[in-house]
């Protein structure tokens, strides 16, 4: 439960605090439950793609 608002919690902070690149990682253990039902599934696929893009957007070799 609020998965994706932790997430995008975490890159709005990145965002705002430049100064904190490559010295802070998030770090979450999830586990995927009722994967067959569309909802959670897509959940699932929301959840991917927001990782995808604070990777994408902030990532850097080492970190």
């Amino acid at each position: 439960k609020g998965i994706l608002h932790r997430l995008n919690g975490f890159a709005q902070f990145l965002q705002n605090h430049p100064e904190y690149h490559e010295k802070v990682t998030l770090a979450m253990i999830v586990v995927p439950s009722r994967d067959t039902v569309d909802i959670y599934a897509d959940l699932k696929t929301r959840i991917d793609q927001t990782i995808g893009e604070i990777n994408g957007k902030y990532s850097r070799l080492g970190w």
